[in-house]
């Protein structure tokens, strides 16, 4: 069975957080790691982040990276990553 396995990058190590059913999409995997990446960030870049893009306030910490698998999204002190294993 489909599973979405969670790592976090610190820029020196990478640790599995955990793992998320394979049956989410990818829109919903975006959605937990940004979750998570708001666990390292300050209530102003949480703020920031959550503006309409083109504001010039806002701030692109909790975009998704990239295209395709694996979904990232930056957490100001690395990234977390999520790619689907069968």
């Amino acid at each position: 069975m489909a599973k979405w396995e969670i790592r976090h990058w610190d820029g020196t190590s990478e640790k599995s957080v955990g793992e998320m059913p394979g049956n989410l999409s990818e829109s919903e995997i975006l959605q937990v790691l940004q979750r998570l990446a708001c666990m390292s960030l300050k209530p102003q870049e949480i703020l920031s982040a959550s503006l309409r893009r083109g504001s010039r306030q806002r701030s692109a910490v909790l975009d998704r990276a990239g295209f395709g698998l694996p979904v990232q999204v930056d957490s100001g002190d690395g990234f977390y990553s999520a790619n689907l294993v069968e």
